[in-house]
Parts: C-alpha cells; structure tokens; sequence
C-alpha cells in the first residue's frame, strides 16, 4: 500500500462491453502529487465521489507499473492548484500523457502475448499448420504472428479497462465448511494512527 496526496486533474470514464454481454464502465483518476509528478490511478468500476480540481488523499495498491485503488477511504479537501500543474515531471510509475502510457500497456502486452504462445507451441495447444515443407513453415510464421498480435490487442484492452474483473469469476470466491467450531468473537484489528498534520506542506489542505 502506498499514500496518495494529490491535486486531481482528470476523472476518465470508460465504457464498454464484456465477452459475456454485459455494460461496464471504468474510472481512471489523474492526479498531481506535492513533488510535481502526475500519475493516472485505476478507479475500477465504482465512480469516485469527487470531480476535477480538489485535493484527496487515500491508500492505493501497487501493481507492477501500475497504481489501482482498492477501497480504502478517501479525503476530499478543496485547494489551489500545485504551482508545478502546468508542467508536471513523470517517473516510471507516472505518466506524461495517454500516448506514453498506451506505449507502456502496449509493450508489456506483446511481451506477455508472445510468452504465451511460447508455452501454448511447447505444449501443442496452438491451431497452427503441421506441414514439414516450406510452405508449411511459411504458413506456420504467418499464423504464429496473428496469434501474437490478436493476443496483444486482447491483453492491451484487458488491462487498459480492466473488464476481465468484470465478465471472469474470482477463482478464490468459493465456499468452505468449517472444521471444528469456530471461536465465539475475533478480536479487531489495531488501530491505525492518522499521520501527523504538520507532516504535509502548508500549501496542501490535508
């Protein structure tokens, strides 16, 4: 888990359909952290309470190169602007605008596509020719290409909308009987200690 205090610019919404007909919606949440940078914040599909032009600050989850909100709770403070909103720096977690991260998904999709073909050729699961001659062999590197790049497409949109969450059952949501009684009360979690107010810059309203 990691804090976010930031200053939102832009609250992207995008809708489509899953495989299995249903409409969905995504939220992306971009946003100017106190040290300049911007970053784009996977909302999944519950809209956030907020719009463009105020402060918030939260909890996200890190995944790979990407930061996903989960849930956790959301402080919502109006405020000026960063000074540095005109001409925000990136970092590898961050991005510069749609292209950039378009190029990032885009990479790690092909790469996650032709890993995948790799094991589904070792394993004889592909619909690929079998012909020895060299016609099938040519046959064989244009199917192979079409395979690697119907996948990337797939994978890119997977991840850009995230609507496998959406139409693929949670594999761990499944029903288990108890063993033995359970114990009468479960003792709460500790309390979290909110983090000092002097902590943030006077500029930030948190």
């Amino acid at each position: 888990m990691s804090e976010l205090i930031g200053y939102v610019t832009k609250v992207e919404a995008k809708s489509g359909t899953s495989k299995a007909g249903k409409p969905y919606t995504v939220f992306n949440v971009f946003a100017i952290q106190k040290n300049g940078e911007e970053i784009r914040v996977g909302w999944g599909f519950d809209a956030p309470n907020f719009q463009e032009g105020v402060w918030i600050k939260t909890q996200l989850e890190q995944n790979g190169q990407y930061l996903n909100y989960k849930g956790a709770h959301v402080e919502v403070k109006a405020g000026p602007a960063p000074a540095a909103s005109a001409s925000p720096q990136t970092t590898g977690t961050s991005t510069a605008g749609p292209d950039r991260q378009a190029s990032i998904i885009y990479q790690n999709s092909r790469t996650a596509a032709i890993n995948l073909v790799d094991i589904l050729e070792r394993a004889d699961a592909l619909p690929i020719s079998t012909a020895k001659a060299k016609a099938g062999e040519a046959k064989r590197f244009e199917q192979l290409t079409e395979i690697v790049e119907k996948l990337t497409v797939q994978f890119y949109h997977d991840v850009d909308t995230l609507r496998l969450l959406e139409s693929v059952a949670d594999a761990g949501n499944v029903e288990v009987k108890a063993r033995g009684e359970l114990p009468a009360e479960v003792e709460a979690p500790p309390e979290v200690a909110e983090p000092d107010q002097d902590d943030f810059d006077d500029e930030i309203p948190f």
